[in-house]
């Protein structure tokens, strides 16, 4: 490698490899420096304030709803940064995935950090039991291109006919992350959605929309699994993780997969993720065993 980096500048550019975009908490969580102080003035500035920056940040400016404070900066990396983490991988560039046109959301940003959390989360929890991935999709990453006509879409994007069917107004849905797991001699697909505003109308509606996917198996067959599926609905907000559990037992076909769908709180999979799961009545769930 021509540049010469810290170990933990290095560590943040192959974090912002796996994440894609992380905030200086969440460097700190990943326990690649000691203190926020240090992550600011010795790895981010450090890696920013370069002539050709190994990585860039996001400013949103605004106030955190009814938190106080302001959102955080988000950072990736540039496309130079990507280029250094494929040369000290020795990957082809191309496997590098980062946004090639910078930061430019604003709207979820709030989401975009929760789902990022969770997946730091599954991870910090995989590794400390040995367990491998083999999947690794997230909606903020994109497939096709917008050559000739053509369009993007999520990574996540899963097609099923059937939703049309329920009156829906397109036949894929978007899931927040799909994480293929090794763990041992098992295999298992997690499917995440995080819900980070206060709609039960609007959440139920969307995890009716993983009942039907469950049922035919447009999930396992978008990535020819035969792996069991499990279905990670996180909540930030108590009102939901509540109401929500109640209205889906009312919902036609969930009882078919009940034991597929399971629930928690934000903040308690930032604090242990392998505490606090549950199914939709009550009983206690166990999908990260220690």
């Amino acid at each position: 490698m021509s540049l010469v980096l810290t170990n933990s500048q290095l560590s943040f550019l192959e974090k912002l490899a796996c994440f894609r975009y992380l905030t200086a908490q969440q460097c700190l969580d990943l326990g690649i420096s000691q203190n926020l102080n240090s992550v600011r003035s010795n790895v981010i500035n450090k890696l920013f304030k370069r002539s050709r920056p190994l990585i860039e940040r996001g400013s949103f400016g605004q106030e955190l709803p009814g938190k106080g404070g302001r959102i955080p900066y988000v950072h990736c990396l540039t496309k130079h940064g990507a280029g250094i983490i494929a040369d000290y991988w020795q990957v082809p560039e191309d496997q590098i995935l980062f946004p090639v046109g910078g930061i430019q959301f604003a709207r979820d940003v709030l989401h975009r950090i929760a789902t990022i959390d969770c997946h730091i989360q599954i991870r910090d929890w995989l590794n400390g039991i040995g367990g491998t991935v083999e999947i690794s999709d997230w909606y903020f990453d994109k497939t096709g291109s917008q050559k000739r006509g053509g369009s993007l879409e999520a990574s996540t994007r899963v097609y099923s006919p059937e939703l049309l069917s329920r009156g829906l107004h397109s036949k894929w849905c978007e899931p927040d992350g799909i994480v293929g797991l090794q763990i041992g001699n098992v295999s298992i697909l997690y499917v995440l959605e995080v819900h980070c505003f206060p709609d039960t109308g609007r959440i139920t509606e969307q995890l009716t929309n993983h009942i039907t996917l469950l049922k035919n198996g447009a999930i396992a067959k978008k990535y020819r699994s035969e792996n069991s599926q499990l279905v990670l609905s996180v909540h930030e907000h108590k009102s939901t993780f509540e109401s929500v559990k109640a209205r889906l037992q009312g919902t036609l076909g969930f009882d078919e997969v009940a034991n597929d769908v399971v629930f928690n709180r934000l903040d308690q999979i930032k604090n242990d993720i392998t505490q606090g799961w549950v199914y939709a009545d009550g009983r206690p769930a166990n999908p990260f065993p220690r």
